[in-house]
């Protein structure tokens, strides 16, 4: 199995892309499968960003600036604000929360998942490759609610409408 990661433009960026692959790695990624979850279809907007101690490269205001952002998931487009991927590859995995803490030095309960795993989705270009895409990682944390992270900030979007 190979992994090809793009060259971040952080070092908390590039940080979390090896270690996502990683944990893909150990994790055995082929548990994953690559298919959009049903849950996850549809029109998402971004209400907070969530106060965690994690390491992170974005300041308040840049996090701030990320506040309102729709995001959009079907099969054939992921879209994020003005970001667009084409026929993105989904995949998605049980993550544990021992792994989770590992991979981000806070607990799913820090950012309000209750239990011992959470459903993650991973968001790809063609050909494995992660992207410079506010959203590529998405936790499922209810039918109404996703955590996405970026540059080591983690917001909560809401379902909305398409419009």
């Amino acid at each position: 199995m190979r992994f090809v990661l793009s060259a971040p433009t952080s070092g908390i960026t590039r940080a979390a892309a090896i270690l996502v692959g990683a944990l893909m790695a150990l994790a055995g990624w082929s548990n994953a499968h690559a298919q959009m979850p049903k849950e996850l279809a549809g029109c998402w907007q971004t209400t907070r960003a969530l106060p965690t101690s994690n390491p992170q490269s974005l300041s308040p205001a840049e996090a701030r600036a990320f506040l309102g952002r729709k995001l959009r998931f079907k099969p054939s487009l992921a879209r994020s604000g003005d970001a667009v991927l084409k026929a993105p590859q989904y995949y998605v995995r049980q993550v544990k929360a021992s792994d989770f803490a590992d991979a981000f030095t806070i607990t799913l309960k820090d950012i309000g998942i209750s239990g011992d795993s959470a459903v993650e989705v991973d968001i790809y270009r063609e050909k494995n490759q992660l992207t410079e895409f506010p959203g590529n990682l998405v936790l499922l944390k209810n039918k109404q609610s996703i955590l996405w992270n970026w540059r080591g900030v983690f917001f909560e979007a809401k379902r909305c409408t398409a419009k």
